[in-house]
C-alpha cells in the first residue's frame, strides 16, 4: 500500500503586481510566486531545505483573520516586554 505524505503549505503576502511572496523557513529569503494560490514548484535552492526535493507546495494567501491574529500577538510581545523592562527598572541594585 502506497503511503501518503501530505503536500506543504506555506503562506504568504500579494503584492501590488497580485503576486505571492512568501518567505522561506529554510534559506532565510523571500520568494516570489505568480497569481493566486494553489500548487507550486518550489523556488528554493538551499539543498538542505526540505522543499528542495518536493515536487511542489502549496501556496496560500494570509487572510485577513491571519493578519489581525499576527497584530494581537505582535502587540502582545512588545507589552510584556515593556512590562519586563519597567520591573527591571524598578529593581533595587543594592
Amino acid at each position: 500500500m502506497k503511503s501518503y505524505t501530505p503536500i506543504p503549505t506555506l503562506k504568504g503576502f500579494t503584492d501590488y503586481n497580485k503576486n505571492i511572496s512568501i518567505y522561506c523557513p529554510e534559506c532565510k529569503t523571500w520568494h516570489k510566486h505568480g497569481k493566486g494560490n494553489g500548487n507550486r514548484t518550489p523556488h528554493c535552492y538551499y539543498k538542505k531545505s526540505r522543499y528542495y526535493n518536493e515536487k511542489d507546495y502549496l501556496i496560500k494567501e494570509y487572510t485577513k483573520t491571519d493578519l489581525l491574529q499576527f497584530k494581537d500577538s505582535i502587540l502582545e510581545l512588545i507589552l510584556n516586554e515593556k512590562e519586563k523592562q519597567a520591573i527591571k527598572s524598578t529593581r533595587k541594585v543594592y
